[in-house]
């Protein structure tokens, strides 16, 4: 089982706001263990872990970065890393304002699915995607650093709309 802890304990052994805990069951770690001295390819492939931003880094070619856009709770958090740089942010809007700011990007390019009545017949609303992005990727753009290709990861609902609708100036 697996779960995000906000504790201050967590907060000071980690260094950041938030940590991944895990519970095993008893013996597992030693079998993981094992698997992964004589078996460390299929270790790798059955329990892979996660990239630190070091190892991230050596994996980017000059000009590429990686944006992360992850709710956790009623929170959303923003990391940015390239080879020169690295920011994180947790959003200034909740994550029910979020999803709302998007469901109403969604329901411009989408009207189809959409169960909102819109005020008017616009395609797209710039105001509504400048402030998505005001509140997810300006405060992580300096972790960007001078990247002309960006990968985009986003989860909760920010996943259903491409990131490259986002408005940067309106």
């Amino acid at each position: 089982m697996t779960g995000v802890c906000h504790c201050r304990d967590c907060q000071k052994q980690t260094g950041t706001s938030f940590s991944i805990v895990t519970a095993l069951p008893d013996g597992a770690l030693s079998i993981t263990g094992e698997l992964r001295q004589r078996y460390p390819a299929y270790a790798e492939a059955a329990y892979p872990f996660g990239l630190s931003i070091f190892d991230l880094r050596k994996r980017l070619e000059p000009g590429e970065a990686v944006l992360l856009i992850q709710p956790v709770g009623n929170e959303v958090f923003s990391f940015a890393v390239s080879g020169e740089s690295q920011a994180w942010n947790k959003a200034s809007l909740s994550r029910k304002d979020i999803d709302r700011l998007v469901k109403l990007v969604r329901c411009r390019i989408d009207r189809e699915s959409c169960t909102m009545a819109l005020p008017d017949n616009r395609l797209f609303d710039p105001a509504v995607a400048h402030r998505l992005y005001r509140a997810v990727v300006e405060p992580v753009v300096a972790g960007l650093g001078d990247a002309r290709t960006v990968y985009t990861v986003a989860g909760g609902s920010l996943s259903g709309i491409p990131l490259g609708l986002l408005v940067t100036d309106h």
